[in-house]
């Protein structure tokens, strides 16, 4: 894993994918997750930056979306929001 300390992007289009971030400042810089490994992000500042989902990671959105929206009687919506109270847990 690819790692960066203390770095500084802008205006950047940055792959997250095998990367670990360490303390670095983004600006402008649009920020892409694509699912196929693993990303660090640790006490980085984020000014005005976009976030992308692709690959493996836009399929699983896409998943979800498909759950949450046609499971009858609400069950695919409990079930994506049981799923998001996991995330929320430290």
């Amino acid at each position: 894993m690819q790692e960066f300390r203390g770095a500084r992007f802008e205006d950047a289009r940055i792959e997250l994918d095998e990367k670990r971030f360490v303390e670095c400042h983004f600006e402008r810089c649009t920020l892409v997750y694509s699912g196929s490994s693993q990303v660090g992000i640790e006490g980085c500042e984020f000014a005005d930056c976009k976030w992308e989902i692709d690959g493996a990671a836009a399929a699983t959105m896409a998943f979800m979306r498909g759950i949450y929206h046609g499971v009858e009687d609400g069950g695919g919506k409990k079930l994506v929001h049981d799923l998001w109270r996991q995330i929320e847990r430290p």
